[in-house]
């Protein structure tokens, strides 16, 4: 667990996502709650994209790897 939140702390990008999600949620209801569901997108994406290169590398290796072997 405090992997992955290290994992999103050490990314500016999801920082800033939900830092501004969150200043828009109080400023605007409706705005915010649109762009809050797009950082989420977006930071679930991201979460993917890693996993998927983190598998190629292993595989590349000549390690049988799952996504699951890679979560703490």
């Amino acid at each position: 667990m405090l992997a992955k939140l290290h994992d999103f702390l050490s990314n500016p990008a999801h920082l800033f996502a939900w830092m501004f999600g969150i200043a828009s949620a109080m400023t605007a209801e409706h705005w915010g709650i649109v762009i809050a569901a797009i950082c989420t997108i977006v930071t679930a994406i991201s979460n993917c994209w890693r996993n998927r290169q983190l598998v190629i590398a292993a595989r590349k290796s000549g390690v049988s790897a799952h996504v699951t072997d890679f979560e703490t």
